[in-house]
């Protein structure tokens, strides 16, 4: 046991002796430390004192009481009140002040302490968290202490002025078994004596990789990991701040020195920053912020938690991309007023679809001539048309051309139907898309990246018939918006139980559009169509996707409100190609934005009218980012094709109005722009813009921000309500 030597003590038998302080003849024994039995008094009678002792004057046996040993009509001296009788006080142990005793355990005193306490009572095993256990006993420097745990280690009692603490260090990543720690002193005896315990809890670390928040609550430590978003490497060397602004002399890391730390701090080679505080700062709900020099930042406002994972996005991945061209082989045949045609797809994930927008599953448009009947027609690239006759007009084969696809393992999907060839002539890609009726399904597996001579002529062939099974009817769906119904299909879930439906790679196996809902948000439609889960598709669950959105901006009742999207998934749907009947009718209203300097605010995301209600949501998620546009012309018209680079992400409470961006410390990178960027800096047509994006686990009940996996967004997610605008 460490110990610190020294005294100070109370007899706390004393207390109980209420004449003895004023017994004259014990006022004059310092501690009866000499009398070792009142042997040195022949007796009481040669005592003056005595005389005068009020409970003694009754006591007439005194003359000749030799010793107090023999005397045993002290008794009912009131005096001697915690005495029965001299017999037993062998130096009248209970009487303040009186600290050697000799025979009498009771009568060792210890000393008494104002208090016990640990500056932290929650450590995060594994993390390097410390508290420390702090005793105070004013007026009384020089005790002997000793800690020791519960598993018999001895801690170092250092002693400071009044206090004594010692330091208790989190244990190994694989224990979580609170700590306790007897707390003794040294009593007047020489022999150590409880004072007290504390009981330390210890709670389980973040584990793995992924992005977000574990541990104790804030409470005088906080572990941060930064990692590559896309490698999960850990990113040595980034900056992590807490709080809203750099603070030099933040925390205190040591009970012996002044608060002088910062609460920045540059990761080590394992992406790891750790800030240790002692005094009062760090605790309770805290920002964190990280972010490296090529990749974009990202913040976690006022959560409680100290041990934190945040991945980082490159501003500008620089990934290698090819695309493919091919044909859709067997598409159905329709009638002579019908065009045959198809789609190509790649694989979709569920942050596209909080993010929806049709442009990003459609390849850019190119200038199709089909032939007289319909020349110089701006289509989307990744539509296949066959050659075939319309009437009595030949039309021209147009193969598609993917969207760029990453290098890594796809399912190129094709699906094909029919439209009218009026509707192709004189409407929109949204009328085409809403008129089309669906029929086949096919799958191509590919690698890309590996193949020599790039990706033409690969062909998909749809071998697989579509089933028109499900109807999907809402209300309350934000006025005058178009409105989506999509059939969609999971192909990695059923074979992964970590997974939910929706959280893997999906496509796309049934439409229905909607072009405007109205005022009152409602819509039916019937025939969407769905694939049986066999053959290619074994394997594949099923899940449904609304989403009301304003395809042409100007439909949209504000400006305000132009770029909204609100979007409701059912990934719990329990059935299969039998199909079944939709009801959306629980969205989540579109958010005004707005911004004043570094203050970011969204509307709250109540749910709209309709029969259902959401209720608030969970999470939001705020993308700050540069959006490049290439102005390309297509059949004499300009085009603009857009890609994002993100700059800034941050998640917040659901329920939090506002939060306001932290300020970047001199020399981080881009701190110049706060993180952001000048767009007449920069050589491409950009411009700054953020999306603000409130979310809705309705998968997982009961969710806490505090203890949050950024994986649970797209994995337990039903509702989402989307807006953006520029910086």
């Amino acid at each position: 046991m460490s110990t610190i030597d020294g005294g100070g003590f109370e007899d706390s038998s004393g207390a109980s002796d209420v004449s003895d302080a004023s017994d004259a003849s014990d006022a004059s024994d310092v501690s009866d430390a000499s009398d070792v039995s009142d042997a040195s008094d022949v007796s009481d009678a040669s005592d003056v004192s005595d005389a005068s002792d009020v409970s003694d004057a009754s006591d007439v046996s005194d003359a000749s009481d030799v010793s107090d040993a023999s005397d045993t009509s002290d008794a009912p001296d009131a005096g001697d009140a915690s005495d029965v009788s001299d017999t037993t006080d062998t130096g009248d142990a209970s009487d303040a002040g009186d600290v050697s005793v000799t025979g009498d355990s009771s009568g060792c005193a210890l000393p008494v302490v104002d208090d016990i306490y640990v500056t932290n009572a929650c450590l995060t095993a594994g993390s390097g968290a410390r508290s420390a256990i702090i005793v105070e006993a004013q007026g009384q420097a020089y005790l002997t202490i000793s800690m020791t745990t519960n598993a018999g280690d001895s801690l170092a009692v250092t002693p400071t002025g009044n206090s004594y603490y010692a330091y208790l260090d989190a244990p190994a990543a694989t224990s979580v078994a609170p700590i306790s720690v007897s707390i003794e002193a040294m009593d007047s005896c020489g022999e150590y004596g409880s004072i007290g315990d504390v009981t330390v809890d210890v709670a389980p670390p973040l584990n793995g990789n992924g992005a977000g928040a574990g541990g104790c609550q804030v409470g005088g430590h906080m572990r941060v990991k930064v990692l590559d978003g896309a490698t999960l490497a850990p990113i040595n060397d980034a900056y992590v701040m807490l709080g809203q602004s750099q603070v030099l002399n933040a925390y205190q890391e040591d009970l012996a020195s002044t608060p002088n730390e910062a609460n920045t701090a540059r990761t080590n080679a394992q992406g790891v920053a750790e800030f240790l505080d002692f005094s009062d700062t760090l605790d309770g709900a805290t920002t964190i912020t990280a972010g490296a020099i090529g990749y974009a930042y990202s913040t976690l406002v006022e959560i409680n938690a100290s041990d934190i994972v945040l991945h980082l996005d490159k501003v500008q991945p620089n990934l290698p991309t090819e695309t493919y061209t091919g044909a859709l082989n067997h598409l159905p045949d329709g009638s002579l007023s019908e065009v045959k045609a198809g789609l190509m797809f790649d694989d979709i994930n569920m942050e596209q679809l909080m993010d929806f927008n049709l442009d990003s599953i459609l390849a850019d448009s190119i200038c199709y001539n089909a032939n007289s009947w319909l020349s110089d027609f701006p289509l989307s690239d990744n539509i296949y048309i066959p050659q075939q006759w319309v009437g009595a007009i030949r039309v021209n084969e147009k193969k598609y051309t993917s969207i760029p696809l990453g290098h890594g393992a796809h399912n190129l999907l094709g699906i094909g139907g029919n439209v009218s060839a009026a509707t192709v002539q004189s409407g929109s890609i949204l009328d085409m898309l809403a008129g089309f009726a669906f029929k086949k399904i096919g799958v191509k597996s590919q690698v890309v990246g590996v193949s020599s001579g790039g990706g033409n002529n690969v062909n998909v062939g749809l071998s697989e018939s579509l089933a028109a099974n499900v109807t999907c009817s809402g209300s309350g769906a934000p006025a005058d918006s178009n409105v989506f119904c999509m059939m969609m299909g999971d192909w990695d879930s059923a074979a992964n139980p970590a997974l939910a439906p929706g959280e893997g790679r999906l496509f796309l196996m049934g439409l229905g559009v909607e072009p405007e809902v109205g005022a009152g948000g409602t819509f039916a439609l019937s025939n969407l169509t769905t694939v049986a889960a066999s053959g290619p598709f074994a394997g594949i669950e099923y899940l449904a996707v609304s989403v009301a959105s304003y395809f042409d901006a100007d439909a949209a009742p504000s400006p305000d409100v132009a770029g909204g999207v609100s979007l409701i998934v059912k990934r719990d749907l329990g059935w299969g190609a039998g199909g079944g009947n939709l009801v959306f009718d629980d969205y989540l209203a579109l958010q005004t934005l707005s911004r004043n300097g570094q203050t970011f605010s969204a509307s709250a995301a109540n749910a709209q009218p309709g029969a259902g209600a959401a209720g608030l949501a969970d999470v939001r998620r705020t993308l700050l980012r540069q959006r490049v546009d290439r102005v390309y012309n297509v059949c004499g018209d300009d085009k603009i094709s857009t890609t994002y680079r993100p700059l800034w992400t941050i998640h917040a409470r659901g329920d939090q109005a506002d939060f306001t961006l932290p300020t970047l410390p001199g020399g981080w990178p881009r701190a110049a722009y706060n993180g952001l960027l000048d767009p007449a800096a920069t050589a491409e047509n950009d411009a700054l813009t953020w999306s603000h994006s409130m979310i809705k686990l309705g998968l997982l009940p009961g969710f806490d921000f505090d203890t949050i996996q950024l994986r649970q967004i797209p994995q337990s997610l039903t509702h989402v309500s989307s807006n953006a605008g520029n910086l």
